[in-house]
């Protein structure tokens, strides 16, 4: 082993030169490693280190003899220098409770003539299991009597880092434990005299009857742990604490007894001590002193206390004792704070008399108590400090095998143990269900966590403290073809019966302005990516209907899955080019953050050919068995990953043309064949919620149904005339957008506005119905919000986060100021408020087939419909409204530049 001191190698190495088999393993319990640091002959079994030739040549156990394997010790310094025999003692090693100093003549030493010497000695292959007392020797003489060497045990883990001056030449720790693993370093430090020296150095192993220090065995309820920061000798048994941020063992106040297992590290950036009369700590009083210890570092540093190995199932009432000189009493700017290892931010500012400094109900976190001491307006000054152990109350440990909701005093302090694992958890720190944060730590089984942001814990600022620590939620999205607005009970069905579909609004909320995309592809971008699709189309395919989604687009299940989400994708994708019986693989799901998929490329125009992740599996699939297909793979998959945060999206075939229903369901609807393929998809969609329910992750799942825009009307397409043998047939084909005007490929509402119902019991409030205008685009940046995950910052996201209107938070609004009705590449409309504005077109032959009479012609000058009022868009009031008709066309004139029209690019178009 090497270790760098001042530029110079100083090596101290063990020869291990014997059959292991007669070696002893390692070091075990009871056994003592001795070094002798002189040159004299052994009297026992000890090491004799040669400052000549800097080499220990065996470790031996002190009481049998045997060597110690894989047990090393080496002594590095700055300034080595033997010094044997600067006086006539030349006695062995003596027993580790000897009082003669004069055995320390014999020694190894640092000097150089100046002050500040230092050396280190490195055990290294301990047993980290075990505990270890340590005696050791400084070096003395009777004309020099060098005892102000400061020994220190360092090391961020150490349980009882520390140090001690010698009396009479000795020091000793007890309860040490290793530093590093197997690693226990002991530096001896030059304290005001002319060099640092060592004769002799004991190591004992201990069975570790002190306690584990995440266990705190050591302090019970009522215990009391007091530090003095002056330099006065100690009164009713609290500990002495040095300037220089070290310390001795601890002992409780009460009894004046050793407290084993704990620990306690000053740290600053500097020190200053001054004297004066020591400070009572049995109830802290006015009887301040004026010795203290002061970090000079300035008035914007810290300086902290930090105990180790408490009781986390206690909590800790904190008193400090200010400071202060008998000319600046500067105790009206400092202030004590149990700060980021606990989970309590609470400053106590000193009062003015006494000057003491109090926070109640402090939390250890791992074992851990830090207490800083911050300044005000110079320095921070603290002459002394207790901490007492007081027993928890029942609230204030909570075992979390699921959910959690708290509504705790801004007062109280919460500990919380997590019985799922993985990076599963959400914060919410706010009754308006608005304020949550994600906890990025990954938790084992049973692991104790801490709320983060206590100071947080009125976080929208209406006097009530709230936490709520949820695992990650999961998400259902469930898109229906080509379903229209009507075409659910809920929503006013005459003759379709949507018995769970509409449960699922009665427990949850339906949307009444709801607005996707006109066509299949362009409202599947939106959906995954937040976007308008012209925003993210690239130049040469803007006025191809179903465009490919570009690799370099950000989905929705690619945000999700940075956060551990797994992901799965059922049914019709058509974000790949829309053909029903090619497809390029690096174009399906699997490319956009899902982690499987099962379902079909493009439509179902002519026939289905199923893909499995990106391998066509079967070709000219039963179209009657897709609804029960898909949702049989969604339920899988929901059961196979039930302990970790999932999204599903499943997108059904159906309604789309051809109509295909299973047996089940074939002539049951009083709407037809149509009304038979709704009633199968509400059917499954039950399935759905009875499988979260069976796997109790009902109440952690957000589902969400939804069409991907209005129903098709095929009364003018020849085509399908002709297929089904009579207008009236062709029109039975599709279903209803009343009392909206217009289908599916039109601008007018009824081929945008669709229905979505959400449920999530517990969070989202049953029988809600929300009138706002909220899009597919805003699924996005919401789900995203719940699940602790961020959208990209580096383009614009057309989506708002509509939580609160999900969640039914009084008085929430939506930050959308306006909706763009783009069909294919051109825009058409737009709506604010309650006003929508259709801008003067040409009609589009290339739809005109699939638009009733009367709904598509050429539009001369913009018409003005107040959707409040007239929602059939049957009255055309732009007349009466010039200025909402100028207002809306400066929006119209926004979304062109920004996001294009036709042939025009938009500035934030990608």
């Amino acid at each position: 082993m090497m270790m760098r001191w001042k530029q110079k190698w100083i090596v101290v190495m063990l020869g291990l030169g014997l059959d292991v088999s007669s070696m002893q393993a390692a070091l075990g319990t009871g056994d003592v490693v001795c070094v002798d640091f002189g040159a004299t002959a052994s009297s026992g079994n000890y090491n004799i280190l040669n400052a000549t030739t800097l080499m220990i040549d065996d470790v031996t156990e002190f009481n049998s003899g045997g060597l110690l394997t894989n047990v090393d010790v080496a002594v590095t310094s700055g300034n080595p220098r033997d010094l044997v025999g600067s006086v006539a003692s030349t006695q062995g090693f003596e027993p580790m409770n000897t009082t003669d100093a004069d055995v320390y003549s014999d020694s190894f030493g640092s000097v150089d003539g100046g002050s500040a010497d230092t050396m280190t000695i490195t055990f290294t292959g301990l047993d980290d299991s075990l505990r270890y007392t340590i005696v050791g020797g400084n070096a003395r003489a009777s004309a020099t009597p060098n005892a102000s060497t400061t020994w220190t045990i360092a090391g961020e883990v150490a349980q009882n880092t520390g140090s001690a001056t010698a009396s009479d030449g000795y020091v000793e720790f007890q309860e040490v434990s290793t530093t590093s693993p197997g690693t226990l370093v002991i530096e001896l430090t030059e304290n005001g005299g002319t060099y640092v020296a060592v004769s002799q150095l004991a190591l004992e192993a201990t069975s570790g009857s002190g306690p584990d220090p995440e266990e705190g065995a050591a302090i019970a309820a009522g215990d009391v742990i007091g530090l003095d920061f002056g330099d006065t000798s100690p009164a009713n048994s609290f500990n002495d604490i040095s300037a220089n941020g070290t310390y001795g063992m601890l002992k409780r106040i009460a009894d004046g007894n050793s407290v084993t297992g704990i620990s306690v590290k000053v740290t600053g950036a500097s020190f200053y001590k001054s004297t004066g009369p020591n400070d009572s700590l049995s109830g802290l009083s006015a009887d301040y002193d004026v010795s203290n210890v002061i970090d000079w570092a300035g008035a914007s540093d810290t300086w902290t206390v930090m105990f180790y190995g408490l009781d986390d199932s206690l909590i800790y009432d904190i008193e400090g004792v200010i400071g202060g000189f008998t000319n600046n009493a500067n105790t009206d700017t400092t202030y004590l704070q149990a700060g980021t290892l606990t989970n309590r931010f609470v400053p106590a500012v000193a009062s003015a008399d006494p000057r003491i400094a109090r926070i109640s109900a402090a939390r250890s976190f791992g074992g851990v108590l830090e207490i800083a001491a911050k300044p005000g307006s110079k320095v921070p000054v603290l002459s002394a400090l207790t901490i007492t152990a007081v027993e928890s109350s029942t609230n204030e440990l909570i075992v979390v095998p699921d959910i959690v909701e708290l509504t705790v005093g801004s007062e109280s302090n919460v500990t919380l143990i997590l019985e799922s694992a993985g990076m599963n958890y959400v914060v919410q720190q706010s009754d308006d269900l608005q304020q949550f944060s994600a906890v990025d730590f990954d938790v084992e089984s049973n692991d104790t966590v801490r709320l983060s942001g206590s100071e947080n814990v009125d976080a929208d600022g209406d006097g009530n403290a709230f936490f709520r620590l949820n695992r990650r939620p999961n998400f259902v999205i469930v898109f229906a073809d080509d379903q229209g607005y009507q075409d659910l009970g809920c929503y006013g069905s005459p003759d379709i019966l949507t018995p769970r579909i509409d449960a699922m609004a009665s427990e949850g909320i339906r949307f009444t302005s709801f607005y996707a995309q006109t066509v299949c592809g362009p409202s599947r971008d939106a959906l995954m990516t937040g976007c308008y699709p012209m925003r993210t189309a690239t130049p040469d395919d803007r006025s191809v209907v179903h465009c490919r989604l570009a690799h370099s687009e950000v989905t929705l299940a690619e945000i999700l899955k940075e956060v551990g989400y797994a992901n799965a994708a059922f049914g019709k994708w058509d974000l790949g080019g829309h053909s029903q019986t090619t497809y390029d693989p690096d174009y399906l799901p699997l490319a956009q953050g899902f982690d499987y998929f099962l379902g079909t490329s493009g439509s179902n125009d002519s026939t289905v050919n199923i893909i499995e992740n990106t391998t066509r599996i079967e070709n000219n699939a039963d179209m009657s068995q897709l609804t029960r297909r898909y949702t049989d793979g969604a339920i899988s998959f929901i059961q196979n990953n039930k302990d970790r945060p999932f999204f599903v999206y499943l997108a059904h075939t159906m309604p789309h043309v051809d109509l295909a229903v299973s047996d089940d369901f074939l002539g049951t609807s009083a709407g037809g064949l149509y009304g038979d393929v709704i009633e199968e998809l509400d059917w499954n969609v039950g399935r759905i919620l009875d499988a979260l329910i069976a796997e109790g992750l009902d109440s952690n799942t957000y589902v969400i149904y939804m069409s991907d825009n209005g129903p098709w009307y095929l009364g003018n397409s020849s085509s399908h005339v002709n297929e089904y043998g009579s207008v009236a047939e062709a029109e039975a084909m599709g279903g209803s957008a009343l009392p909206l005007r217009g289908d599916k490929v039109t601008s007018w509402e009824g081929g945008f506005r669709v229905p979505c119902v959400m449920r999530a019991p517990g969070r989202i409030p049953a029988g809600t119905v929300c009138d706002e205008i909220t899009s597919t685009q805003d699924i996005m940046p919401s789900l995203a919000k719940l699940a602790g995950a961020s959208v990209p910052k580096d383009r614009v996201i057309d989506g708002c986060d509509i939580t609160a209107l999900m969640h039914g938070v009084d008085g929430a609004v939506s930050s959308r100021e306006a909706f763009y009705y783009y069909v294919r590449e051109d825009l058409y409309a737009v709506r604010v408020g309650k006003w929508k504005l259709h801008a003067a077109h040409d009609a589009d032959p290339y739809w005109s087939r699939y638009y009733r009479d009367g709904d598509w012609f050429d539009i001369p000058s913009p018409m003005l419909f107040d959707l409040e009022a007239d929602i059939g868009e049957t009255t055309d009031v732009a007349a009466t409204n010039p200025s909402v008709v100028s207002n809306l066309l400066e929006y119209l004139e926004f979304a062109r530049t920004d996001i294009g029209d036709g042939e025009l690019i938009g500035e934030n178009a990608r």
